[in-house]
């Protein structure tokens, strides 16, 4: 979440399995991450709840060819903050500014 002049910055670590019938991934063609996020008034604080889309399109270790397939993970947030933080809701967004990716 951030503002060009106020902000708040968070770190979140996520690990994906794929499932045991699928190759491991030899490269990926395509990644993005995208926040489905709201903002939930509650009492003394304003929950951001939501998740982080995380998609891509890779390319197989034992696929032979061209073949691609598709990744997809949603990685659950939620996110308190007091509401003296907040100064209008409609100002609130959740901007993902960079991520990285580790093949394992």
């Amino acid at each position: 979440m951030t503002d060009q002049l106020n902000g708040l910055r968070f770190d979140i670590y996520e690990r994906v399995h794929l499932p045991e019938e699928v190759a491991a991934i030899e490269e990926l063609e395509e990644i993005e991450l995208v926040p489905h996020m709201q903002a939930l008034p509650q009492d003394e604080q304003v929950l951001l709840r939501g998740h982080l889309l995380l998609s891509g399109i890779y390319r197989a270790q034992d696929e032979a060819g061209s073949g691609l397939s598709q990744l997809e993970h949603w990685i659950p947030v939620e996110i308190a903050l007091p509401l003296n933080r907040v100064q209008s809701m409609d100002e609130l967004a959740v901007e993902i500014d960079n991520f990285d990716v580790d093949l394992i």
